[in-house]
């Protein structure tokens, strides 16, 4: 992703670095999770544990997700931290 992308006014990157946490731990370590809403407003969770995907709908479960999708933004670099974490590794693979 380049640095126009990630300006974008609907695009936001933050970084999660592994040792972020709680004595290393972090709040991402079970896998991806993409949260939605349907046309209907309904709210969605994707989930990929273990090379499966889950689409979660249960409202209940949902909200449970949304704590932690929070959780980990708040431990996550924030949007200009990313990125020039981003360009840094970059820079250092070039």
């Amino acid at each position: 992703m380049g640095r126009a992308a990630a300006q974008r006014f609907n695009v936001t990157v933050q970084v999660l670095p592994l040792d972020r946490g709680p004595r290393g731990s972090y709040a991402g370590d079970r896998g991806p999770m993409k949260a939605g809403e349907t046309k209907d407003h309904d709210h969605v969770v994707s989930m990929e544990v273990e090379d499966e995907s889950n689409l979660v709908s249960n409202r209940t479960k949902v909200s449970q997700l949304a704590q932690r999708y929070a959780k980990i933004r708040a431990q996550a670099l924030s949007p200009d931290e990313s990125l020039g974490l981003i360009e840094r590794l970059a820079g250092e693979q070039q």
